[in-house]
């Protein structure tokens, strides 16, 4: 999970929306 997190964030980083859902994505995912 931490390796995609990375590569969107160099994929998409004019991109914050796909950015902040997989930030959510991952939070819900650890719980």
């Amino acid at each position: 999970m931490v390796g995609k997190g990375l590569l969107l964030e160099e994929r998409c980083p004019a991109e914050p929306g796909i950015d902040k859902f997989w930030a959510s994505f991952i939070e819900e995912t650890r719980l």
